[in-house]
Order: structure tokens, then sequence, then C-alpha cells
């Protein structure tokens, strides 16, 4: 018996699926008189279009802008963000695609340049990667992510509560309200504020995640692993914040070991390997899974034009 959210591997090895939702028995069919479209919707209780919808947006100046990072295994990694933009990195378990957030964010020592529209970051200071609008979002959510013994409230404010403090005294109101408007904006499945964290859904928990970071005035956000461990309805609603926050004039950039994902939506794509760029950027147009993967995997590999 082999669970997954991972459509792909279901028809790649299975004979039967057997779908449960919300801890209910959905559905049981042979995999091969199935389709994809069938599995998703079973999944999420409707019809889900448009997994990842990226839509047009015009790339404008540049954001965030990394040259000559080194550490934790990385080295000479340069990469650019540019507004109304989604850049992702593609690398395999083990390749370094989870240290360059960290890195770019300051939780891990450092070399290299890092600029928010033109100004230095200090290196090892988080703080001064949030002041000038970098957000980040860790693969591992309820380690490095929530406070899960804390409130939904709690968790989504957690970066702006100083924004509802006025002489050391939190205007609870002010806050509740900010609250319950990301709630609202992100659909987030919760029976109120006050709920513990750690009774949501993976996805909930994700949504609330970004929800934290909306209440900043961020520049770029960087998602590292935005959908491990979430359902497919979900994954398309992170996309759609994704392609939204876009739209309104961010950069995002993903860090991410899902190549379908990869693809799916991003404007420019960049591999890592061994902690090194592997080859030239990639676009979206010329993005091919073959090519991306040979050159995760190979040490010289065709990597199209550059985006």
């Amino acid at each position: 018996m082999y669970v997954s959210h991972k459509l792909d591997e279901i028809y790649a090895i299975a004979d039967r699926v057997t779908v449960f939702r919300d801890g209910e028995h959905i559905a049981t069919a042979a995999v091969k008189e199935t389709t994809h479209s069938d599995l998703v919707t079973w999944m999420v209780g409707r019809e889900v279009k448009d997994l990842y919808p990226r839509s047009p947006v015009e790339r404008g100046a540049a954001l965030l802008e990394v040259d000559g990072l080194s550490g934790a295994n990385i080295e000479d990694f340069s990469l650019s963000v540019n507004a109304g933009e989604i850049v992702a990195v593609f690398g395999l378990m083990g390749s370094g695609v989870h240290n360059l957030g960290r890195l770019i964010f300051g939780d891990l020592p450092r070399t290299g340049s890092i600029r928010m529209q033109g100004e230095e970051i200090q290196a090892n200071a988080p703080r001064d990667a949030i002041s000038k609008g970098l957000g980040f979002l860790t693969e591992n959510r309820k380690t490095d992510g929530l406070l899960l013994p804390l409130s939904v409230k709690d968790n989504i404010t957690l970066v702006s509560v100083d924004n509802y403090a006025n002489m050391m005294v939190i205007n609870g109101q002010a806050e509740r309200k900010a609250t319950a408007d990301i709630i609202d904006k992100l659909s987030i499945k919760t029976p109120g504020i006050a709920q513990k964290i750690r009774f949501l859904s993976g996805g909930n928990q994700q949504k609330s995640l970004v929800g934290r970071w909306l209440l900043e005035d961020l520049k770029v956000l960087m998602f590292s692993e935005p959908t491990r461990g979430i359902d497919v309805g979900s994954k398309a609603e992170i996309y759609r914040l994704m392609d939204d926050m876009a739209h309104r004039g961010m950069g995002i950039l993903v860090l991410s070991t899902e190549l379908p994902e990869v693809i799916g939506i991003a404007d420019r794509i960049i591999v890592i390997r061994q902690g090194k760029s592997a080859g030239r950027w990639i676009s979206r147009e010329d993005a091919s899974e073959q090519d991306i993967m040979t050159a995760a995997t190979l040490k010289l590999a065709p990597m199209g034009k550059a985006g």
C-alpha cells in the first residue's frame, strides 16, 4: 500500500487507487480507468482548473540581486528577481537548493553581495532583510515557521505585531481585524482566529504563513518547497497567490525540488547542482523536464536560451 499526494507517482506504480477526504472514503477505482482530473476532483471535492494559473505580467525593475553568494556548501551563486516575476531555483535533494534561501535571508553565515533595490542587506541579519522588504517561508513550516502551541492570530501577526502596539501595549482590536482580513483574503479554513494553528490542515497552515508576510511591506517573498505536504486544492491556491503577488509588482523566488511545479509557475529557472549553478537561465518558453533534469544530474548540460 502506497500513500501519496503526488499523482504522477500513483500513475507510475499503482494498480488501484483509493481517495480519502476529511477522513471519509470518497472513491476506489482502477488507475487505468481514471484520469488526473478525476483524482483531483475526488481529493478536493470540486473541479480544479488551471493548477498553475500563471498569467502574463510585465517584468519590472530588479528587486533582489544576489552576486557571488557562498556559504553552507553553496559556492559563487548569483541570481536576480525582478518586479512582477516568479523565479525558480530547481535542484535535487542535497544540491544545496534549501540552503539558498537561508543564506539570502541571513539565517546562515555567508559571503557575497545581496541587495534589495540596490541597497545592501547586512550579512547574517534576518531583521535587516525584513526591514528592506524580503520575506522567507522555509521548507519545513512546522519546525521553522509555525509556533504550533499558539493561535492562528498569533502566528499570522508574529512578524508585524509591532504595527499594532502603542507604548508597549498591543491594540487587540486592530490585530484581530488584520488577522480576520487575511483569513478572508486567503480563504483560510479555521473555526476562528483563536484556534490553535496546529489543528489546521497543512494547506491552511501554509496560507497562514503567506498571510503573515502579506502584513508586511514586502518587495520579494521567497518560498522554499511552497507546496510540500499539502493537497492539490491548496497547491492551486498557493500558486494563485503567487500569481496575484506578481501582478501586484512583487518578486517571487521559489526554491524547489518539484520539477512540474517549477516548470508550471516560473518565468525563469536556474538549476543548482552540488552547490553551484548548472548553466544559464532557462526561460518559461524553453523549459523542458529533460533539459532541467539533465542539468541537475550532469556536470555539463544544454540549458536552452537565457530568459
